[in-house]
């Protein structure tokens, strides 16, 4: 289920509470389990079935036993994989069924429990901070929000916006661009994450740098050789930039 992203930008209307968590909040990679059981099971299968082809002197002994041990491992981590996905359906639906019903509290529970599952699940520790850190915003919760946010995996940009959003309410603008920065890298076709950012560079007056980033650097350039850059419009062009720039971005970059 995807996490529901309140309206954190533009209006940014956060409380901003004390409470330094910097250590805990700077950028990271997708957080993964140390060891991931449906991985080791996998591969644990392949090697045994490569191992016992090899030794049983089939045809092509161990270079066929190499390939078919891949081959078992791959399909091995496919079907636990999905078996593990039908055990979690229920638990999710019933997320979003406590999450309608405004049972905020309930609902974070249900996915506390399901953290043991993230031992057998690639990735999916990842995504269940990312629910849970929404969850916290939405009950007003922010500290623990952007301690769930911060371990949120890469590849949810509702969660990685959220962060950005909370540390920029915080006053931490290097922090905040430094998680949006990542965030594009792994999510380079998800273009809120470029306006999120072409938002705050705006509000701290780097406006060309917010153009280039809306709309893309190639467009930008081409942009301000068409018209002269004026100094008091909010992102640094004159009433006929603003309107091309509106027509270049429903494109994409």
């Amino acid at each position: 289920m995807a996490p529901v992203v309140p309206d954190l930008v533009p209006s940014m209307q956060f409380e901003c509470r004390s409470g330094n968590l910097a250590a805990r909040l700077r950028p990271r990679r997708e957080e993964v389990p140390s060891r991931v059981y449906t991985i080791l099971v996998s591969v644990l299968l392949g090697c045994v079935v490569g191992v016992v082809y090899t030794l049983l002197g089939f045809w092509k002994t161990w270079a066929m036993g190499i390939i078919l041990g891949t081959l078992v491992a791959l399909l091995a981590f496919i079907l636990i994989s999905r078996q593990i996905a039908k055990r979690l359906q229920p638990s999710m639906d019933q997320v979003g069924k406590q999450l309608q019903s405004g049972a905020s509290q309930a609902a974070m529970k249900t996915l506390e429990g399901l953290m043991p599952m993230a031992r057998w699940q690639v990735l999916l520790s990842g995504q269940l901070h990312a629910q849970m850190g929404i969850i916290a915003l939405v009950m007003d919760k922010e500290d623990l929000a952007l301690v769930h946010l911060g371990k949120a995996g890469l590849r949810v940009p509702d969660a990685q916006i959220a962060r950005a959003a909370l540390l920029y309410r915080r006053k931490k603008v290097a922090e905040a661009k430094d998680v949006l920065d990542v965030a594009i890298r792994a999510n380079k076709k998800q273009m809120m994450l470029y306006h999120v950012y072409a938002y705050i560079l705006n509000k701290e007056g780097e406006r060309e740098a917010a153009i280039a980033k809306a709309i893309g650097p190639e467009k930008a350039k081409r942009l301000n050789n068409e018209f002269d850059i004026k100094e008091g419009n909010p992102l640094g062009g004159g009433f006929r930039m603003e309107a091309r720039v509106d027509a270049e971005m429903p494109d994409g970059r």
